[in-house]
């Protein structure tokens, strides 16, 4: 098997990603999310220990006074210890016999045995209150399990702790769910989780910050979570067929030993179990009922999917149909202390979704190895079956959904057309590269080698920096070139500005461009009162003493 039938037909190994990577002349990931989960601070109800302490204590007296009779602490020694510590006295030890009787029965052998075997009753006083002593040292944690005491205490300070993390590195949050500019943090049923913005791969660097502090400072389990949401935002026409071939693709073998032994797969469920709900789904739409294979639509195959119940698939795809991304949940949190390989597994699902596009048919299995079949067909239509199935014949962009070119696409293509039209002057492409590059000095060395083309070249050269919002040249051609720029590349940059709703290209378009006192205004009363223009200002302006 050549590298290319490879590549369009298993799946993707963890370890071929950077090589397949060089592979993808148009790889441009997009935005990815992540959901970190860590256990919430724990602390002692002090009050609930002490009252099943006191109820320990009262159920098991004897036992206790049984462990201060063996412990360290009781003074008095047994029989056998004290005999072998005090030993009889021998007659040739001693220089006459009364000395040696003396001795004998003193009270330093004798009564000492005898006070030992009093102590056996254990109902001196002296006992008692030894035991006492002895019993209220005792730590109530070597007898009782602290787990049973563990409350989930001040989640507030665990959210704030998360909240400081991210601050460090001047990164914004919010209390809950995170937004497309914010970080979020918040409770997420016994745990706490730590919710991206909006990422992209210029944010890995910051993310590993983020990811090395959070190691240091919370708890994680094989219970927490790691999962990373991918954007699909990038591809207008991403159909179910790319969707199903994103499960299709992934390194099941390879996620699973990254999340480790104490990971739970009931959160991720395997592929198989994938196919299994698909399948089901299928029949219960009186798909393939009579029949080895059926075509359907794009959208008939998105609803299958959608109506399935569970989210707690390794590769959720369900998560596509309700939010547009494609979650990952293979993971636990305790990647943290694997974050180099976190990173690459994250480099990993963004490149999923591109290869899942180049996929002519997808091939699942069930839990019973009944194979189940989803091949591109002309129309943005799909052809499922439970047997091998003859491709299409067609390309593969000719069985996505024909989708309105955007606005941007639109006016690339007029700027290609204006190219072509325009392509019979040799500087041309000259004058595109000095605006893209705001290469001043080249736009008006252009200028000067052509003297008679001055108009054209101006209004061309401020045309094409609108289109590119680029000020720094709209600034320079409107103060040196004003009285040159047509009233059509001034209407177009008026429409700009009104589309874009960025201040800051209203306020230019207001200053420096516009020749009419109604314009000014207009654009003067979008933007925001600390940015406008008083009437007295507007009285007096250069703008208005010239009309």
């Amino acid at each position: 098997m050549n590298f290319k039938e490879w590549f369009l037909n298993e799946t993707l190994k963890f370890s071929d990603a950077q090589k397949v990577q060089g592979k993808l002349t148009d790889y441009k990931p997009g935005t990815f999310g992540i959901e970190i989960e860590f256990v919430p601070t724990k602390e002692v109800d002090e009050a609930r220990a002490r009252r099943a302490w006191e109820e320990y204590i009262r159920n098991n007296d004897e036992t206790l006074k049984d462990n201060f009779k063996e412990s360290k602490e009781r003074k008095v020694e047994s029989p056998e210890e004290w005999l072998n510590n005090h030993p009889k006295p021998k007659r040739e030890d001693f220089d006459n016999r009364s000395d040696y009787t003396d001795e004998l029965y003193h009270k330093i052998w004798k009564d000492e045995l005898y006070q030992w075997k009093q102590d056996k009753i254990d109902n001196s006083s002296d006992f008692l209150y030894a035991f006492w002593e002895w019993r209220n040292d005792l730590n109530w944690e070597d007898y009782l399990d602290k787990e049973d005491f563990l409350d989930k205490t001040n989640v507030k300070a665990d959210i704030a702790l998360a909240g400081k993390i991210l601050e460090k590195v001047g990164e914004k949050w919010v209390e809950g769910d995170s937004t497309p500019t914010e970080w979020g943090v918040g409770e997420d049923y016994e745990y706490i989780e730590i919710r991206s913005k909006y990422l992209t791969i210029q944010d890995i660097p910051k993310l590993e910050k983020i990811l090395y502090k959070l190691k240091k400072s919370v708890k994680t389990t094989g219970g927490t979570s790691a999962h990373v949401h991918v954007g699909l935002q990038q591809f207008e026409d991403f159909n179910m067929v790319d969707l199903l071939a994103t499960v299709k693709l992934i390194d099941e073998n390879k996620m699973y030993q990254l999340a480790g032994p104490t990971r739970e797969s009931k959160w991720a469920l395997s592929k198989q179990k994938v196919a299994d709900f698909l399948f089901e789904k299928i029949k219960e739409n009186k798909i393939l009922n009579d029949t080895a294979e059926e075509i359907i639509s794009n959208e008939t195959l998105k609803e299958i999917i959608k109506s399935i119940e569970t989210r707690y698939l390794g590769t959720n795809i369900t998560a596509f149909t309700k939010i547009g991304t494609v979650e990952f949940r293979y993971l636990s949190s305790l990647i943290l202390n694997e974050i180099d390989e976190f990173i690459e597994a994250i480099q990993y699902f963004l490149m999923i979704p591109y290869i899942a596009r180049r996929q002519d048919s997808v091939k699942l299995l069930t839990s019973n190895n009944q194979p189940i079949y989803f091949t591109r067909m002309p129309n943005n239509k799909v052809k499922i079956s439970t047997i091998p199935t003859r491709k299409s014949g067609e390309s593969i962009d000719s069985t996505r959904k024909i989708i309105p070119p955007t606005k941007f696409q639109q006016r690339k293509e007029e700027l290609k057309a204006q190219t072509k039209i325009t392509s019979g002057k040799g500087y041309t492409f000259e004058l595109e590269d000095a605006v893209n590059d705001n290469n001043i000095i080249a736009i008006e060395n252009i200028i000067n080698k052509n003297p008679n083309d001055i108009s054209y070249i101006v209004n061309y050269a401020f045309q094409h920096a609108i289109d590119y919002l680029n000020m720094y040249i709209m600034k320079h051609l409107t103060k040196k070139h004003k009285e040159i720029i047509s009233d059509k590349a001034i209407k177009l940059a008026v429409k700009t500005a009104i589309q874009s709703n960025d201040p800051k290209l209203i306020q230019f378009v207001r200053d420096n461009v516009v020749k009419d006192y109604q314009t000014y205004q207009s654009l003067n009363d979008m933007l925001p009162e600390k940015l406008r223009n008083t009437e007295e200002e507007l009285m007096i302006s250069d703008l208005i003493s010239g009309d």
